[in-house]
């Protein structure tokens, strides 16, 4: 539902209940004020028609940038649901959400296009969520998984975090606020990523990891289950901690790696199970770390020996 490019469609006067049909194609103009809409939920909701979406920069992932950053074409806005806007571009329209009737959505929330949320999913104001995203998955594993954990709560996305194309994020997590969860990234269940954190693009996030506060994790990381993450850590490009110290099907507890605030590992680093990386300590590109690493220190090489 639009307003504004032949005239009133009528559609806002249509009882609740009534599919409102969204027509983005051959738009003319379009309405910049708060309108309440009854229909499509079942309750009254207000929502902002025409707002442009620049500043946030949700826009269809095959669809070019112009120099400065800003989409070509103009946003639209759509109705889905209490406090939600949905994005589209004029020449690419967005296919509605799915979002479940639990969910609980804040305002000021933007929705890119095919985004599916699951039950028991609570999102924070000014989150932006783009296209092709998945929220509150639930698990599927294979009856010898050693991962099996009490079965996931809600997820939580604070307020202000961004979820970019393709990601997903599974039933009981929790994402802090100003955290941004990069495209085609995965985190598992029950894992919890801290404020203004970064989970880069493809980078994979296993069940049961804690990440602290203002964590960067470069693209194509591996987070292995039960990993935990302090505040300020980096890790490069391909890095990946492990916690299996068995490699194999017998059975054997999995102990994920310790890295302390302000470490940094380097891109394509491997962190074995249960090793410690000490605070503002420094692991070389490419180390294989077998030990604990002392806080402060620099260790290269495989294995990994302080320098």
């Amino acid at each position: 539902m639009l307003l504004g490019w032949y005239g009133n469609d009528r559609e806002v006067e249509r009882t609740c209940g009534e599919k409102i049909s969204y027509r983005l194609k051959n738009q003319r103009s379009v309405s910049d004020r708060p309108v309440r809409v009854t229909g499509w939920v079942n309750s009254p909701c207000e929502y902002h028609v025409g707002r442009a979406l620049k500043k946030s920069r949700v826009m269809a992932t095959d669809h070019p940038q112009t120099q400065h950053g800003a989409a070509h074409g103009r946003f639209v806005v759509g109705v889905i649901h209490d406090g939600i806007r949905v994005s589209a571009m004029e020449d690419h329209p967005a296919r509605q959400p799915v979002v479940a009737e639990s969910a609980l959505i804040a305002s000021d929330v933007v929705f890119g296009a095919n985004v599916v949320v699951h039950e028991r999913v609570e999102i924070g104001a000014g989150v932006v969520i783009q296209d092709n995203v998945v929220l509150g998955k639930q698990p599927l594993l294979s009856s010898r998984s050693a991962n099996r954990g009490e079965t996931p709560g809600a997820l939580t996305i604070g307020e202000g975090a961004q979820i970019c194309a393709g990601a997903v994020v599974f039933a009981g997590s929790q994402i802090g606020a100003g955290t941004i969860i990069g495209d085609q990234a995965c985190v598992r269940e029950r894992s919890v990523i801290g404020e203004q954190s970064v989970i880069g693009r493809g980078s994979g996030v296993d069940n049961d990891v804690v990440i602290g506060d203002r964590v960067s994790i470069q693209s194509s990381v591996y987070i292995s289950a039960g990993t935990r993450i302090a505040d300020d850590v980096f890790l490069g490009p391909g890095a990946i901690t492990t916690n299996d110290r068995l490699v194999g099907p017998q059975a054997g507890q999995l102990v994920g790696p310790q890295l302390e605030a302000g470490c940094r590992i380097g891109a394509g680093a491997i962190v074995l199970p249960g090793v410690k990386v000490g605070e503002q300590a420094v692991v070389g590109a490419g180390a294989v770390v077998s030990g604990d690493v002392a806080a402060g220190t620099l260790v290269v090489g495989v294995p990994a020996r302080e320098r």
